[in-house]
């Protein structure tokens, strides 16, 4: 089975990282406030910094030394565990796919000892996952926004599982697009370590991995 998973903020720590970061350069303890600091995704917005210092953070991402996510290496070590084959979808630039891969290295080389540069897909800050995602044609998808969820859910062979941090895009809460008729069963979690639970429940109703989940009848079916 194939698992697409998310970087930032589902396997590392990129917001404790960038709230340090905006300390640093703005003055102002945003480690302390960063839960009151808004929900906003534009951290231009959400650490009212100038265009100046904007760039300063981005320029000071540490790519190659962000802190792992709590729950990740757990969950990892459940994955390999069952057999899946994983590959990365990261919202980044692929100048940084060497960064990537080193930090992804350090924190997780113990769990997962076959981690490639050609399974981090790269597609940009700004990118759309939809191309990488149907190209891998994964059983389970993971990701931090919902944006990419909805990108696509479609073409999730059994469950996409969206780790809900409560960031606001575009000024508004995220909400799930279930226009899609092929839509699959989505599955909104706290953290990482909880998709254990989710995908093992999916597991043993669907052990061989044939049947599919007929969301609007909420049953299982065989293909």
């Amino acid at each position: 089975m194939k698992i697409v998973l998310d970087v930032d903020d589902v396997l590392l720590d990129f917001n404790s990282h960038i709230h340090q970061l905006a300390s640093n350069i703005s003055g102002v303890n945003y480690n302390q406030t960063k839960n009151k600091v808004g929900r906003e995704h534009n951290l231009q917005k959400r650490f009212s910094l100038s265009d100046n210092q904007l760039k300063e953070l981005w320029d000071n991402v540490e790519w190659n030394n962000l802190p792992i996510n709590s729950g990740a290496d757990k969950f990892l070590d459940y994955i390999v565990k069952n057999n899946f084959e994983i590959k990365y979808v990261t919202a980044i630039s692929n100048n940084f796919i060497n960064e990537r891969f080193d930090n992804l290295h350090k924190h997780f080389g113990n769990i997962i000892t076959n981690i490639k540069k050609e399974d981090i897909y790269c597609v940009g800050q700004t990118g759309n996952k939809r191309e990488s995602v149907k190209s891998i044609n994964p059983d389970f998808y993971i990701d931090d926004t919902l944006t990419h969820i909805n990108e696509c859910h479609d073409l999730i062979k059994v469950s996409s599982i969206h780790i809900k941090t409560g960031v606001l895009i575009n000024n508004s809460e995220d909400v799930h697009d279930f226009t899609n008729k092929n839509v699959k069963n989505l599955v909104v979690i706290n953290n990482i370590s909880d998709a254990i639970n989710v995908i093992d429940n999916m597991l043993k109703k669907d052990p061989k991995n044939t049947t599919k989940y007929k969301r609007e009848k909420k049953i299982w079916e065989k293909k």
